[in-house]
């Protein structure tokens, strides 16, 4: 699905974190970097510094606020 994002719009983004032993436990503590590709180009850092995601509540569910990401779009 996709999804358009507005400009100075506030959004966030929510993924779930699998251990790669098996694929299918849900993997809490994580502290996951974030990578994106812009116009189908290399995957990169989408900001002067890593963006990472918080975990909620030891979930294993996390969340990035796009507007560090979409700062550099």
């Amino acid at each position: 699905m996709e999804t358009i994002l507005l400009q100075s719009v506030a959004a966030t983004a929510v993924g779930r974190g699998y251990l790669s032993v098996d694929h299918l436990s849900t993997a809490t503590g994580l502290d996951p970097a974030i990578t994106i590709s812009k116009n189908g180009g290399n995957f990169a850092n989408p900001a002067a510094g890593a963006s990472v995601m918080t975990e909620i509540e030891a979930t294993g569910w996390y969340n990035l606020l796009l507007a560090q990401v979409i700062q550099i779009l």
